[in-house]
């Protein structure tokens, strides 16, 4: 198998596995209503693309990969809102990654590089208009951004240090 051809099966296998943790694990979480529903699927997300990232060295790993979990979630689940967070999570991700990569930041200068991939998403999808992200946008903001964002960029900043 070629080189190339082993980076787009790595690809699919980890947009694919994301993709299923978003439709099982998160359908779980939030039909049970458990706290930080949010920032378990970002942190499980986190790793994954962090884990992606060091195996296969490919130009916008993380977008390809919210690309073909939100395809996934949408030939199961159907069209939602959140589809546009997962894709949008992978693109951003790619960037930090690009960012902060080869940098020696400190934990707290980790946590707040991945918090910006929350702020990001908060941001376009207020600008996009895209469900209630545009009529309730300070709700929104605080749970999405504030409540799991958070945690999730804290514990996150721990999985880069394992990169």
């Amino acid at each position: 198998m070629s080189s190339l051809a082993k980076k787009i099966l790595g690809i699919l296998v980890f947009g694919l596995l994301w993709g299923i943790i978003e439709i099982f694990l998160g359908e779980f979480l939030f039909s049970n209503e458990v706290m930080f529903s949010s920032a378990i699927l970002s942190l499980i997300a986190l790793g994954i693309l962090f884990f992606a990232r060091k195996l296969i060295v490919f130009p916008h790993t993380g977008f390809l990969l919210g690309i073909i979990a939100a395809v996934l979630k949408t030939g199961v689940m159907g069209p939602s809102n959140h589809i546009w967070a997962i894709i949008l999570f992978g693109l951003y991700f790619d960037l930090m990654y690009d960012i902060i990569a080869d940098e020696v930041l400190t934990y707290l200068g980790n946590a707040l590089a991945i918090f910006s991939i929350f702020v990001l998403i908060t941001i376009s999808m207020a600008l996009l208009k895209i469900g209630l992200w545009g009529a309730d946008f300070l709700n929104k903001v605080f749970n999405y951004t504030i409540l799991n964002g958070l945690p999730a960029s804290f514990l996150g900043a721990l999985l880069k240090k394992f990169k």
